[in-house]
């Protein structure tokens, strides 16, 4: 039984906190969220909380963190608890910038630790086609790809959220998860 440390309550956290209480693979023994409230929904499930991400680095149970944070975050967090010895899973995208990326995957690649990579798009269907369809040379050697998501989920949110800013948030849409309702998922 992997014990993990659940980063970041927002729509996403909560998800994955609700999925894995019922794990026999994994076991969620801390949640960590700056909010009162989201801590205080985490509690429910019997987990231990805190609103310090350091906590689930210096936490004598937790083995490995899952990421849910906002991703200018992620590098710097995925650095910290590679070098604490925490595996982590980390949702999408993992950073913003390749430059991000390549410290986070040095740091895991030092310590020796496991990093993965939640993004639940690379296994629809249409995805899974259109990479074999790329593979197998049908689209002979591909220069460009524009892709194009038509839904609304980002019209509710407020206006300070940080999925709509391009600094927090610069691949827009790319990032939501389903649907994000929380300014700290």
């Amino acid at each position: 039984m992997i014990k993990a440390a659940v980063i970041g309550l927002g729509w996403r956290g909560q998800t994955i906190l609700r999925n894995l209480s019922n794990s026999t693979t994994i076991r969620p023994v801390l949640c960590v969220d700056p909010l009162d409230s989201a801590r205080t929904a985490a509690s429910a499930f019997g987990v231990e909380t805190s609103p310090h991400f350091e906590d689930a680095l210096t936490h004598p149970d937790v083995q490995a963190v899952i990421l849910c944070t906002p991703q200018e975050r992620h590098a710097d967090q995925i650095a910290a608890a590679a070098r604490s010895g925490r595996h982590v899973f980390c949702e999408k995208p993992l950073c913003t910038t390749s430059a991000d990326a390549e410290v986070a995957i040095a740091a895991v690649r030092k310590a020796g630790v496991q990093l993965g990579i939640g993004h639940e798009r690379r296994f629809e269907p249409a995805v899974i086609e259109m990479r074999q369809r790329f593979a197998a040379g049908e689209f002979g050697n591909p220069l460009m790809l524009e892709g194009n998501f038509s839904q609304d989920k980002f019209l509710k949110l407020p206006d300070d959220n940080w999925r709509l800013s391009n600094t927090a948030n610069p691949v827009g849409p790319l990032s939501a998860p389903d649907p994000p309702s929380s300014t700290h998922s």
